[in-house]
């Protein structure tokens, strides 16, 4: 699947940062990474550890999960065990159809029931992908958005 608008949405929020002498990282799994650039612009990109855990330098300003379903996975499951901080926000792309993937990320994958769905956004026009915004129930702070989103992900469906 490809979702320019989705894409562009994805730069964007990954790429801002409130300190224009820090940077954000952007952190995936394995497989993830062996699929995309190794230098994304203005951006760290790290690889996630097989224990859902992860390692950033110290001038980052926000760190986004950018995928694969497996890590995600992982992540929560670090989190549940508190060897990872849950994120304050989670991003979860939506691209409408139905797709040929090898693998796919279901709102069962999920933790949804310790987030409240915050906001729907459109990206594409009528029939385009669209981001359902979530924050953590917990959250004693209003989120910032976009700065404050920490987990982006990406869902397609499978039939």
């Amino acid at each position: 699947w490809k979702c320019t608008d989705d894409m562009f949405f994805f730069k964007r929020v990954t790429t801002e940062t409130y300190d224009p002498e820090r940077k954000n990282a952007v952190v995936v799994g394995y497989r993830t990474a062996r699929s995309m650039p190794l230098y994304l612009s203005g951006r760290y990109v790290r690889t996630m550890n097989r224990d859902g855990t992860y390692s950033v330098p110290s001038d980052v300003e926000h760190v986004f999960l950018g995928g694969g379903t497996s890590s995600i996975r992982h992540y929560f499951e670090s989190c549940r065990d508190g060897k990872s901080p849950w994120p304050m926000t989670l991003l979860l792309s939506r691209v409408p159809g139905t797709y040929p993937c090898d693998t796919y990320l279901h709102d069962s994958d999920l933790p949804l029931n310790e987030y409240e769905l915050h906001a729907t956004m459109n990206l594409g026009g009528p029939g385009g992908c669209f981001v359902d915004v979530y924050t953590k129930r917990s959250c004693p702070v209003p989120i910032r958005f976009p700065k404050a989103i920490f987990l982006m992900l990406s869902d397609t469906t499978n039939t």
